[in-house]
């Protein structure tokens, strides 16, 4: 900053705020230099002088534009120097004349001095400043925030916004540490926590009590204590309350957001007070003193500031529930819980996972669900030291180990169970009952717990929450998680090509994967002669012909015949592009042949999926992960299969059919690949693009 005070190190881009700024050095009289009032202390002046001082704007040397933060002018000038490595034409936002230079551009400005706007007839001497004003008209907002996406109608503003995002708070208060991101809101600061009236303080007085408040909006406040007045409503479950600040906190509770976590025990919370009062578990620190909570339980020692609140907690002791439900006269202990309980009749579900879109009627539901998203198990059995998510399923669990009688017993197996709702639905695997039917495909299940995890595969839309730490394989229920994990557990083996399998029953039917490697496909499509290895795939495969489609999508109503066709048409739904391209440009794409188009046209390729290891490119992402196995320390995968394709020509035998039918070639003498510019053929491909390179003249390798 080029003017730079003599008493002391700071500096100021404006010379007339250093004028200010020399002024609260003198120590005899203090006068302001612009209004000569006087002051009787150094801190009076110093605050009144903010009120003179102009805009501290860092301005651009190159075209003289202005700035609120350095990091704004750096990134500015830095455009500057971008343009002097090109050629650029400076056009007029008024009548578009272009130009070769700024310097001509802002001397043509001047001949569209004072311009008028057609709207309403103000007049302009910039042209800037009416582009500026006809926005108001308009509604354009061409400045918008590369982070969250807000529009603003001028540039400086944005450059306000931005630093809500950067954090950045140049300006800082002279009498306290206080900082803040506008002047704005640093002269509202010093008037109302640091300056002094000559004449006296200026109060508001509630006419209700006897406080009094320096800011209005704060006594405004302070009466919807008196009033009972709550004008800020949530829109999700209508309760009103007094502050917006206090509705601003409400809202997280519907959507489950906890951004405030404490570092000793990573606990989160969703406002920073109730972390804060959190805190105190750690330090030690006591809210209220013994005497400030007159209000104690005669039946334990517990105390309450209000008298409300210990009439609440008597409740819990004398077991009285006031607050009845009309509609099913359930009691309850307060009316909190009533409203909650009222929801369930009404289907009003307010509270909404962001993770997976499911709803509750209730936010402690909602809690307890997003421990089903988290890794956390906080609760430990003392028996068994099994660990928990939540504390229902911990202390149901330990029930187990209590010394308690199994009363209700099956009659076909004698297996005791503690609720009859347990043995009823034991029994139905004898029976074979299943009197849960799914309305869209028509399958039946034992219980509502299984059919309601089954509609996920019609509905949900790729939400899949439960992820295997192994191989990352997703599912929408935990019990699908658990049956999974038991396929990592392979103890069978097969004798022949030594693979193996979780249970002897897989073992026993492995004539189906003995198919693999004998290339047999014993299932045969009647309609157009395709074949099979698994009857499974020919069974989805005539629905093509057959036209039916089981599989819905609940937003557009279209349907499929098989799941995967929905799980790729949901893609276009919920935006999600998991095919990313591995070259420089990080393309996403919805699904494959989007990927490989891509590919094609943008670097040329065929082969979008890159080894990170050695570079090799592939055409699939299988022939990609099965080469990724050569890169893992001990012997490679391809040493370790059986070869079963043997060659009729000689005694060679290989693991996979592409290798015998290229070791085919040399006894045949086909060559299939020819060069289209010189009719030179080869019996592999690699062969011919290893020619290619003569006709070309690329040289890949440095």
């Amino acid at each position: 900053q080029p003017h730079r005070c003599d008493h002391c190190p700071q500096t100021f881009n404006v010379e007339f705020n250093l004028t200010l700024h020399k002024s609260t050095h003198t120590t005899s009289d203090f006068t302001c230099p612009v209004c000569n009032k006087r002051f009787s202390r150094i801190a009076s002046l110093k605050s009144h002088i903010m009120l003179h001082e102009k805009e501290e704007n860092l301005i651009c040397p190159e075209c003289g534009d202005e700035f609120v933060l350095q990091s704004q002018l750096s990134l500015h000038l830095e455009e500057h120097r971008k343009e002097l490595s090109g050629i650029r034409v400076y056009t007029c936002k008024t009548c578009e004349k272009e130009f070769k230079t700024a310097a001509h551009l802002k001397e043509h400005m001047k001949s569209h001095a004072k311009m008028s706007c057609h709207h309403c007839g103000k007049t302009f001497k910039k042209p800037s400043q009416l582009v500026r004003h006809i926005r108001i008209h308009t509604g354009e907002r061409p400045f918008k925030c590369s982070h969250c996406g807000k529009a603003f109608n001028q540039k400086v503003v944005l450059q306000t916004h931005m630093a809500r995002h950067t954090g950045e708070k140049p300006h800082l208060c002279m009498f306290c540490p206080a900082s803040f991101s506008q002047r704005g809101n640093l002269h509202s600061h010093v008037k109302r926590v640091h300056s002094e009236e000559e004449n006296g303080v200026r109060w508001h007085g509630c006419p209700y009590c006897s406080k009094e408040f320096k800011k209005p909006s704060d006594l405004v406040r302070h009466i919807r204590i008196h009033t009972h007045e709550k004008p800020f409503k949530c829109k999700q479950c209508f309760r009103a309350f007094a502050v917006k600040s206090t509705l601003t906190a409400h809202m997280k509770t519907h959507t489950g957001i906890k951004a405030f976590e404490c570092q000793r025990c990573l606990k989160c919370f969703s406002t920073s007070g109730s972390m804060k009062v959190h805190m105190r578990l750690h330090t030690g620190e006591q809210y209220l003193e013994g005497s400030e909570r007159p209000y104690k339980c005669q039946f334990c020692s517990k105390a309450y500031k209000k008298s409300s609140h210990l009439k609440q907690h008597v409740r819990s002791h004398t077991g009285e529930r006031p607050f009845k439900c009309v509609q099913c006269s359930r009691g309850f202990a307060s009316s909190g819980v009533l409203k909650a309980h009222i929801r369930t009749h009404s289907g009003l579900k307010a509270y909404k996972c962001l993770m997976c879109d499911t709803t509750f009627t209730t936010s402690g539901s909602l809690r307890r669900h997003m421990t089903t998203h988290s890794d956390l198990r906080p609760y430990m059995c003392p028996y068994c030291q099994k660990t928990f998510k939540s504390s229902p399923n911990c202390r149901k669990h330990m029930k187990t180990h209590s010394t308690g009688s199994f009363i209700f017993r099956c009659n076909w197996c004698n297996k005791g169970f503690k609720k009859s709702s347990h043995l009823k639905q034991h029994v139905r695997s004898h029976t074979g009952e299943k009197p849960y039917t799914c309305q869209l495909c028509g399958r039946a299940f034992v219980s509502a717990g299984v059919l309601k995890s089954h509609l996920n595969t019609h509905t949900v839309t790729g939400m899949k929450p439960f992820k295997c730490n192994i191989c990352d394989a997703s599912f929408t229920t935990n019990g699908s998680l658990n049956r999974h994990m038991i396929s990592h557990i392979k103890s069978y083996k097969c004798t022949i090509c030594e693979d193996s399998f979780r249970t002897s029953l897989l073992r026993k039917k492995h004539m189906r994967h003995i198919r693999i490697h004998t290339g047999e496909r014993p299932y045969k499509c009647d309609d157009c002669g395709k074949s099979f290895t698994v009857k499974s795939t020919l069974d989805c495969h005539k629905k093509t012909h057959t036209g039916q489609k089981l599989f819905s999508c609940h937003m557009c109503n279209t349907s499929f015949s098989t799941k995967g066709s929905l799980k790729v048409h949901m893609r276009l739904h919920t935006g999600s592009k998991p095919f990313k391209c591995c070259y420089d440009c990080h393309q996403v794409c919805q699904n494959a042949n989007a990927l490989r188009r891509h590919c094609r046209q943008a670097h040329g390729k065929d082969r979008c999926h890159i080894c990170p290891v050695c570079d090799k490119a592939f055409k699939r992402a299988t022939h990609l992960k099965e080469h990724e196995k050569l890169h893992q320390p001990g012997p490679s995968p391809s040493s370790q299969k059986p070869r079963v394709f043997n060659c009729s020509s000689c005694v060679k035998a290989f693991a996979k059919r592409s290798q015998l039918e290229r070791h085919n070639r040399t006894h045949t003498g086909e060559r299939p690949f020819k060069c289209n510019q010189c009719d030179k053929a080869f019996n592999q491909k690699s062969a011919l693009q290893v020619h290619m390179v003569k006709h070309t003249g690329k040289k890949p390798f440095k």
